[in-house]
């Protein structure tokens, strides 16, 4: 099959459902352009019932989103007559098909995209294994490989993990999720959680407790920022922020901070290190570019 008409069939189109990753929605509805494909939102032809029910529709889902375990999980959506008009699928269909240069049957796909998050190449979930699991090298690397074959990777950097893999034992794994508590990019699960997922034939994340959001307890006396805090808070983006700024408007860069062992850090919660930086931003950028990258 040539690779340009990949995806060139009468029969066959691809409906986008709603994320808010619109940049990669853009790339994705290109990719499969490239290779003749046809293309659309599905959220705006849900009422054209006709033209899904003449073709074979599939329908990519990100799932990173909310109500994606549900979908991957119902697989098909039939009509009245019981016939399948859409398919659920990992939205990294398209992007495994062109690596391979065919149309991969659904059920194999399934499979081979368990841990894809990303309809990009190489848009895996990037998985950490915590030291404490104590695992035996033949064990970890077999576990490594089954992480790969459905669509997974491991990293050795823990600031770069999607996911923290802790061990089973209930007060680690309790350790582990007040320690990410507050960081919204990294989620904290167990190995036989990874089993599960396997079995299900995708990603679902335990739901975390519903918590008080990090800072003043009621009653409690608000704690002023001083020069000192600003200085230290200047150093600190200094050494770990980038130069470009990106990366310092979420919470996971501050809460990183709040759990980094400084004493002073404990001073202010996530939230408030960075509303004092995006209230102080331009002032802030001129002092860290004056003070160049020092160590802490």
């Amino acid at each position: 099959m040539s690779t340009g008409l990949l995806f060139s069939r009468d029969d066959l189109v691809f409906y986008i459902f709603p994320t808010h990753r619109h940049a990669d929605v853009e790339k994705l509805k290109e990719l499969i352009r490239d290779y003749g494909g046809d293309v659309c939102d599905y959220h705006r032809l849900q009422s054209d019932d006709e033209r899904l029910g003449r073709s074979e529709g599939v329908a990519l889902i990100d799932p990173t989103q909310l109500y994606a375990p549900k979908l991957l999980r119902k697989r098909e959506k039939v009509d009245p007559d019981g016939e399948v008009v859409l398919t659920y699928l990992n939205w990294g269909y398209a992007q495994l098909c062109v690596d391979q240069n065919e149309l991969i049957h659904y059920d194999v796909a399934r499979r081979a995209l368990v841990f894809c998050r990303g309809s990009w190449p190489d848009g895996s979930w990037r998985f950490y294994f915590s030291e404490k699991l104590g695992q035996e090298k033949e064990h970890f690397q077999k576990t490594v490989r089954r992480i790969q074959k459905y669509g997974g990777s491991v990293v050795f950097t823990e600031d770069i993990a999607d996911v923290f893999i802790a061990p089973d034992d209930p007060t680690l794994l309790l350790a582990a999720r007040n320690r990410f508590e507050w960081d919204p990019q990294t989620r904290v699960e167990t190995e036989s959680w990874l089993f599960e997922c396997v079995d299900q034939g995708y990603v679902k994340f335990t739901s975390p407790p519903v918590r008080r959001m990090p800072g003043r307890r009621p009653g409690s006396r608000r704690v002023e920022f001083t020069p000192e805090d600003d200085k230290h808070l200047v150093t600190y983006i200094a050494n770990k922020g980038r130069e470009d700024g990106q990366g310092l408007q979420g919470i996971g860069f501050y809460t990183r901070l709040y759990n980094s062992g400084l004493e002073w850090a404990k001073r202010h919660p996530p939230d408030s290190w960075r509303g004092r930086y995006g209230n102080n931003r331009e002032e802030f950028n001129a002092r860290i570019t004056e003070r160049g990258f020092r160590t802490l």
